[in-house]
């Protein structure tokens, strides 16, 4: 499937459920030859649109209001964007989804390159001889050079000459967004991928490479690995428990906190689980278990996407988050791959997108504001309203065609969607806070809490008391962002129950 997402909204609104436009879908369980063929509808009513423009009526200033709808960025995930762009694909030469020129280095055997900058030592042969890349002349992608590969591409005579055109240019078909006429010029308006390939594939490898669960090739042996600390079976179920027991230290504004990944890893672990588990819980669940070297380096991508990912960010912060992903990038095929080509499978596009994301942020924006969460919230969303597995592909589109039409309805009518009510009990206090569940019984407090609520009386000019002080507990307080924070007294009380903890609260005080 695929949806429209409105950037006019700001990203705290523009990803909820009644603001995210489904697009069409694509009937499976295989995949069509030709998804231009799904994707043209759509397409073709977008360029309608910027055409003839599209007319809405303002109801703030009582009139028609003319819009021109403007495709900013259009992405997908690794395998799905070379559908997307006309790409070659990720195994391809010139993998890179940003269509950069950096060339891979044929592995043996296969029909994969990767994107190795180092020369393997050991190996001399067409396809991955050519010398060491300097990391700092990798760049994003040139929209004339992709004019220059598409006509190239458009003048192949018979299948050997495209696959050899592809092979050069890495681009494999010209992209059906190129009919748009309000468009950001191609390729520049495909930008990084901030959660499939730095979340989900890196963590993968990652994972992989430490619990030494890589596939073998020639005359590696898997005794080398010195970074192979969790190839035994028994040190990883004891940090999968590590792992599973800091669980309860996440607020559930988080979400799903990372569960056993020695129970769960291959069934159905979320990417916001990985997410959390490698890049917020990884600098200390892995420190003193990772060698030094390769503790030393990992902190160094944690830093890079901690960076990234902040929805907010400077340039100055942007530039020392480019210089440690860069370094990590080099530093890996030499911790790992070192110029082996029986290790070159290692050296994926999940590294090398590395490379290009701290720019790319520069370039678009923050990524988190146009990564693949959305896509994969409403791919779920829509899952979960099949009720029957009998066309389980014509049932998804209805349910699609059944979201538009309710979302199209609210949005001419909104009294329909109604506002949420508070729960009851809360007790709102201005300024957007409120107290919720409050104790039953008034109860005394101790001396020192006595002594700080009289001097706070004090301070607000109130008449000061000599007497025992009784209050009445509040359980939890909700905050201006939307979060709730609870009293320990409140977590403490379910006993063994485990409660995610929410009592820890920033404070920022103006000078």
């Amino acid at each position: 499937m695929y949806i429209w997402v409105v950037f006019d909204l700001a990203p705290g609104d523009r990803y909820k459920k009644r603001y995210v436009l489904p697009g069409g879908f694509i009937p499976g369980p295989n995949g069509p030859k030709n998804y231009n063929s799904f994707f043209f509808p759509g397409v073709f009513h977008l360029s309608a649109l910027q055409r003839e423009g599209l007319v809405v009526w303002d109801a703030h200033d009582q009139q028609l209001h003319r819009d021109d709808p403007f495709l900013i960025i259009a992405t997908a995930d690794v395998v799905g964007i070379a559908d997307v762009n006309g790409s070659a694909g990720h195994h391809a030469r010139l993998g890179c989804r940003l269509m950069c020129k950096l060339p891979g280095r044929h592995k043996p055997g296969t029909g994969h390159y990767y994107p190795a900058l180092l020369w393997p030592s050991d190996w001399d042969r067409p396809g991955s001889n050519h010398e060491d890349i300097d990391i700092n002349t990798v760049s994003g992608s040139d929209d004339k050079q992709y004019k220059a590969d598409i006509r190239l591409i458009l003048s192949s005579k018979n299948p050997n000459q495209h696959a050899r055109h592809q092979r050069e240019t890495g681009v494999s078909k010209p992209c059906v967004l190129q009919g748009l006429g309000r468009i950001l010029p191609l390729p520049r308006c495909f930008p990084g991928d901030l959660m499939h390939q730095p979340v989900i594939n890196l963590c993968d490898l990652l994972l992989s490479l430490w619990r030494g669960r890589m596939d073998v090739y020639g005359s590696d042996k898997k005794d080398t690995w010195d970074w192979a600390v969790f190839k035994d079976a028994g040190r990883w179920q004891e940090h999968g428990r590590e792992v599973a027991s800091a669980g309860s230290f996440f607020p559930s504004s988080f979400g799903r906190p990372p569960r056993n990944p020695a129970e769960k890893l291959s069934s159905g672990y979320k990417a916001w689980e990985l997410l959390l588990y490698i890049y917020v819980l990884g600098p200390g669940v892995f420190y003193g278990v990772l060698p030094d070297k390769y503790y030393r380096h990992f902190c160094k991508l944690v830093f890079g996407i901690w960076t990234v990912y902040q929805r907010s960010v400077s340039i100055a912060s942007l530039e020392k988050a480019n210089l440690a992903l860069r370094q990590y990038v080099i530093e890996f095929e030499e911790l790992y791959y070192q110029r082996k080509i029986d290790r070159l499978q290692f050296v994926r596009q999940s590294v090398h997108s590395l490379t290009h994301l701290a720019e790319e942020s520069l370039r678009c924006g923050p990524l988190s504001g146009c990564a693949q969460w959305c896509m994969e919230n409403a791919v779920g969303s829509f899952g979960r309203e099949v009720r029957s597995h009998n066309n389980m592909f014509a049932n998804i589109a209805n349910c699609g065609v059944l979201r538009a039409q309710i979302n199209a309805i609210k949005a001419r009518i909104p009294d329909l969607e109604l506002e949420p009510t508070p729960p009851h009990g809360e007790f709102p206090f201005g300024d957007g806070y409120a107290l919720r569940a409050r104790d039953t019984t008034r109860r005394l407090v101790s001396n020192r809490e006595a002594e700080a609520i009289r001097a706070s009386r004090i301070s607000n000019g109130s008449v000061q008391s000599t007497g025992s002080i009784s209050v009445c507990r509040w359980a939890r307080l909700l905050l201006l962002n939307g979060q709730v924070s609870r009293c320990a007294w409140k977590e403490k009380s379910g006993g063994e129950r485990v409660v995610r903890r929410a009592r820890n609260v920033k404070v920022r005080i103006p000078r």
